[in-house]
């Protein structure tokens, strides 16, 4: 199945019914997170073991530029 994704085609590998159950076990077992696709796994892996590098290899990725984390508070 193929959708626009702000201005992107994606191939939709999870059935809509399949993501609908893992989101809603998530929520009837107070999950904070419901991650749906191997694609998911992989970001909330990278997200955890990286923290800031993450979110910027992933914009890099997307093409989006990267935030500027300022530590100084």
């Amino acid at each position: 199945m193929r959708m626009n994704v702000n201005g992107r085609v994606a191939v939709l590998t999870t059935p809509p019914e399949t993501a609908a159950r893992v989101i809603l076990d998530a929520v009837a077992q107070a999950r904070a997170r419901g991650l749906i696709g191997a694609d998911a796994d992989a970001i909330d892996a990278l997200t955890r073991l990286l923290a800031v590098r993450a979110g910027n290899m992933i914009g890099r990725r997307l093409g989006k530029p990267a935030r500027i984390v300022n530590s100084a508070g």
